[in-house]
C-alpha cells in the first residue's frame, strides 16, 4: 500500500498541510481551494454534527458557544495554570475544570450536550487534515510530521503526539515551527547565505527565516550559552 509523510503545521489562526514534492515544499489547497485552514472546530445542535476550517469558522457568530478556536495553546496544560487562565479569560465557551485537573469545553453536539479536552479538539481537526491531504495525494496517510510552537513544554509535545495518535497518525517527529520554516525555504537550496548553525565558544548563532505576509525577511538568532536569552537581529 501506497504511504506519504506529511507535514502538518498546527498554528493558533491556521493549520497548512506541506508535502515534499517537485523539488519543493508544496502546500496542499483544500476542498475550498485555500492552502490555510482555519484553526476552528465547531458543533452544532442538530444532526449536522461536526464542521471543520473553514465552515466552522463561517458558523462562529451564529454558534459561538460550540465552535472552538484558540485551543492549541490549551493542549497539555491543567485548568489551574496561572498562564492558561488568561487564555480563558479572552474566550467565550463554556470551559470547566475536569477531575483531573484538565480543561474542559461543553458543547452542544448532535441534540445533547458533551465535555470535549483540547487533545480531544487537536484530534478531530488532525482527523480532517488527514482527510485533505489524502484526497489530494490519492493515497492512505499514516506517517507524519507536525511542528509546534517554540514554547512548548514536553507535557504538551507529548499531549499532541496523543491527539495525533488518536487521529490514526504516527509522528515520526515534532518540529519547532522556526526550525519548520526555515527548512521549508532552504531545504533544496545549496549551502551559501543560508548557513544553518555557527557554534562558538560564547554563543550559537541559529538561521532562519522569518515570513512576512509575501516575502521572506531573513534574521539571525542569537543564543547565548551563558544567559540563556534570545536577541533577534534582522537585515
Amino acid at each position: 500500500m501506497i504511504s506519504s509523510v506529511v507535514g502538518f503545521d498546527i498554528g493558533y489562526s491556521s493549520c497548512f498541510i506541506g508535502i515534499a514534492r517537485g523539488g519543493g515544499i508544496e502546500i496542499i489547497d483544500n476542498e475550498y481551494s485555500k492552502r490555510d485552514n482555519p484553526t476552528y472546530v465547531g458543533y452544532g445542535a442538530c444532526a449536522d454534527g461536526r464542521k471543520m476550517a473553514l465552515s466552522a469558522k463561517s458558523q462562529m457568530t451564529s454558534n459561538i458557544k460550540s465552535t472552538l478556536h484558540g485551543f492549541n495553546p490549551l493542549i497539555g496544560r491543567e485548568f489551574d495554570d496561572p498562564m492558561i487562565q488568561t487564555n480563558l479569560k479572552a474566550m467565550f465557551n463554556d470551559i470547566e475544570k475536569q477531575d483531573d485537573g484538565a480543561i474542559g469545553f461543553r458543547v452542544d453536539y448532535e441534540e445533547k450536550q458533551i465535555v470535549l479536552t483540547p487533545e480531544n479538539v487537536t484530534s478531530s481537526l488532525l482527523v480532517y487534515l488527514k482527510t485533505v491531504a489524502e484526497a489530494k495525494l490519492g493515497f492512505a496517510v499514516n506517517d507524519c510530521v507536525i511542528s509546534v510552537p517554540l514554547y512548548f513544554c514536553d507535557y504538551q509535545r507529548r499531549a499532541m503526539v496523543f491527539a495525533a495518535k488518536t487521529a490514526g497518525l504516527n509522528v515520526l517527529r515534532l518540529m519547532n515551527d522556526s526550525a519548520a520554516i526555515a527548512l521549508a525555504y532552504g531545504i533544496y537550496k545549496q549551502v551559501g547565505r543560508l548557513a544553518v548553525a555557527c557554534v562558538t565558544n560564547s554563543a550559537t548563532l541559529l538561521y532562519f527565516v522569518a515570513v512576512k505576509k509575501i516575502f521572506y525577511l531573513p534574521n539571525f538568532l542569537l543564543i547565548s550559552k551563558r544567559s540563556k536569552q534570545f536577541v533577534s537581529f534582522h537585515f
